[in-house]
């Protein structure tokens, strides 16, 4: 453990853990005023920024825990009334918990949405799974693990740079001392010939071994769902760099502005008709093919360095993934031989990683923390005895953020988390679920499929040709929306109304413009009775549709809010549509987040 550097505090001063949030507020003073302290190269101006918006967060702090202490000084008297009128232990902690909740929701006080929050676990070495991140505490996750980021990287390159002069002060020591032996055997032999007294020969110093490194250069690898994502923390980056005694120069700095930012302006501003977290997740440019390379110097900051010679990898899954396939044919030899030294794996927007490909995350992460096939620039008196035993994977931090659990993300972290500090998660339960933001009276109607996991898709398939489809066909159902999550589900569900002869049209992510807007305008004027629609269409697109009469969920989307946006588009219509989801007892996350924990 001495050799990693994450047994070093991360901060120039050792954070404190944090405190009850209803407890006092020097913690977190305390907590906001050494992450101030740490980077004193900022200017005068930015310092102040940075101390009013302390003082803001202390004084929102502060108002909670007054109004926290205010009820529990109120509950304390429902106490004493509830014991004259006789009430249980159990009763009057219920109580308790009932006015605690009640008020910390109407405050609106959440410690996840702060990045002080975040930074003692980061600082820890812990694997961190967040499964509640949202657009309002993004940029304060972002902040922190860019400034763990450029804290690590950092920390590495300077405990390099210091023991490469002790090595190398050493083997000068050791040339002195090889040259006054050969000089003292000399006057050795002189002096056994004259039979003078001889002086000892000087002691040769044993090199200096300081394990310090890995098989590469890049130990920080951030995946990022677009280039406007990477875009912001890349300027993070930027600005969470110590500046020291003159500002560090910035190389290639146009260029990464000029294929990283948008082209239109229009691409900057939010569509008021879509919802808010389409607007966050398709900001700016979206373009999900990139990677970029940052390699910190005492001077410099050298933007699209190579993958092999830099010191942070930035990029997306489907980047990195044609980074290796194209060294010479496809998973050449060495070709993923830059991710065999990553120290700390940082997963953002993993929801959205998922969505794109699952099967690139995957392909990255098993290439990862594996022994070089071909390690020529590698120094192996200098590698770690970790990473040569084939154990850096245990030295790894992992850091996994998402909106939401799903039996994908959570597999990323029970497979490839392998931190031998530990590992914490972070949930956000989904007390109401997304059906109480349906508008209209709808009737909504759930059937539970009985099946085994080893079957549950042809389980879900057979019920649905066999109980579902049946009534639909015999009710004469027009403007009958079915919604599809998986694309598999997709093609199966297609063949098969293909094969009854049924008309219907179908969008999915791979449908053109012109396709689209045809099938909309089909099914709206009645042309054709059915349409399929898949869940990344929905997420990449986000259309209105209208004509919906009856909807049918194959299965729950992995995102609730698109439940109460299909079934408002149902309730647009005249309100007297109906509404069945199909699910099974595997479907727990996704129903809790359409029905609430409670109901689920």
């Amino acid at each position: 453990a001495s050799e990693h550097p994450h047994t070093t505090a991360e901060l120039s001063h050792p954070l404190p853990p944090i405190s009850d949030w209803a407890g006092d507020n020097t913690e977190l003073r305390h907590v906001k005023q050494r992450i101030l302290d740490t980077f004193v190269g900022y200017s005068k101006r930015e310092r102040k920024r940075r101390a009013k918006a302390a003082r803001k967060l202390s004084r929102e702090y502060e108002q909670a825990v007054a109004a926290l202490s205010e009820q529990r000084g109120e509950a304390g008297a429902k106490k004493k009334a509830a014991k004259a009128d006789g009430k249980t232990a159990r009763e009057e902690q219920e109580d308790m918990e009932r006015v605690y909740k009640s008020k910390l929701s109407s405050l609106r006080v959440d410690p996840l949405d702060s990045a002080a929050a975040l930074l003692p676990y980061l600082s820890r070495c812990f694997d961190l799974h967040m499964s509640a991140q949202t657009p309002l505490n993004s940029d304060g996750i972002r902040w922190a693990y860019a400034l763990h980021a450029v804290n690590h990287a950092l920390t590495l390159r300077d405990r390099v740079a210091k023991n490469t002069t002790k090595v190398n002060a050493r083997q000068k020591e050791i040339v002195e001392v090889e040259r006054k032996i050969r000089v003292a055997k000399r006057k050795y032999k002189a002096a056994k010939k004259k039979g003078a007294p001889v002086d000892p020969l000087p002691e040769l110093p044993l090199p200096l071994i300081r394990r310090d490194q890995g098989f590469t250069r890049a130990n920080v690898l951030i995946l990022l769902p677009t280039r406007n994502a990477a875009l912001e923390v890349v300027k993070l980056l930027l600005e969470l760099m110590p500046h020291g005694k003159g500002e560090r120069t910035v190389g290639s700095k146009k260029r990464f502005h000029k294929e990283f930012e948008p082209e239109a302006v229009e691409d900057w501003l939010e569509d008021p008709e879509k919802p808010a977290d389409y607007n966050w997740y398709f900001k700016g440019n979206t373009d999900d093919c990139f990677r970029l390379g940052v390699k910190l110097t005492r001077k410099v900051i050298k933007l699209y360095a190579d993958v092999n010679d830099c010191d942070i990898i930035i990029g997306s899954p489907l980047g990195i993934r044609t980074l290796v396939d194209s060294k010479t044919g496809r998973e050449a030899k060495g070709a993923a031989d830059f991710l065999s030294s990553i120290e700390l794996l940082i997963l953002d927007q993993t929801d959205m990683l998922m969505m794109q490909n699952p099967e690139h995350v995957f392909f990255l992460l098993e290439k990862m923390n594996r022994i070089p096939s071909n390690p020529a620039q590698s120094d192996f008196s200098r590698v770690r005895m970790s990473h040569l035993d084939g154990l850096s994977r245990f030295y790894r931090q992992t850091l996994v953020f998402s909106a939401f659990d799903s039996p994908d993300i959570n597999s990323i972290f029970s497979k490839f988390s392998n931190n031998y500090a530990g590992r914490i998660c972070m949930q956000r339960t989904c007390a109401n679920g997304a059906m109480e933001d349906v508008a209209g009276q709808v009737q909504q109607r759930f059937e539970r499929i009985q099946c085994e996991l080893r079957s549950l898709e042809d389980d879900r398939f057979e019920y649905f040709i066999s109980a579902v489809f049946p009534r639909l066909r015999v009710a004469a159902s027009d403007h009958t929306l079915i919604f599809v999550p998986s694309y598999l589900n997709y093609v199966r569900v297609r063949n098969f109304l293909e094969g009854e002869n049924v008309p219907f049209v179908s969008c999915c992510e791979y449908t053109s413009g012109p396709q689209i807007a045809r099938a909309r305008g089909q099914f709206f004027h009645g042309q054709v009775p059915f349409m399929l629609c898949t869940e990344r269409f929905h997420f990449y697109r986000r259309y209105r549709i209208r004509g919906i009469h009856n909807l049918v969920f194959y299965n729950l989307p992995q995102y609730g809010a698109f439940y109460s946006e299909f079934v408002n588009m149902v309730s647009g219509d005249g309100g007297c549509g109906s509404v069945l989801t199909m699910f099974s007892r595997y479907d727990l996350m996704r129903l809790e987040r359409v029905v609430g924990k409670k109901r689920a």
